[in-house]
């Protein structure tokens, strides 16, 4: 399971998920958004919502992630996958929290 992946050594400050090698190649630079498609215990697909335009419908986005598979939402840096949160309904404060990140990457 994913979740068995996840970490927290004593000198983190937050827990995180070291990408394998194989999910590597998905990685495109350190994001503070970030939703992971899971499969088993491994990351299919990294999607930076931080390249998305303002105007995306993210809320249309979250629903469908509902409906459709495992994801988890986090950030990237230094290739791992940092403070993953299942998105899975059962706690509505991730969505508060994409929301509000979402929008701060426009608010400059």
């Amino acid at each position: 399971m994913f979740k068995d992946r996840i970490t927290q050594a004593e000198n983190e400050v937050v827990p995180v998920v070291d990408l394998r090698d194989g999910e590597k190649d998905l990685y495109h630079g350190a994001s503070n958004l970030v939703v992971a498609t899971i499969e088993g215990d491994a990351i299919t697909h990294l999607e930076y919502l931080t390249d998305w335009p303002e105007d995306a419908d993210l809320v249309g986005y979250f629903n469908h992630l509902l409906e459709d598979g495992e994801h988890w939402l986090g950030w990237t840096g230094s290739y791992q996958f940092g403070e993953p949160r299942r998105i899975d309904g059962g706690d509505p404060a991730i969505f508060a929290r994409a929301l509000r990140l979402f929008e701060e990457n426009w608010d400059f």
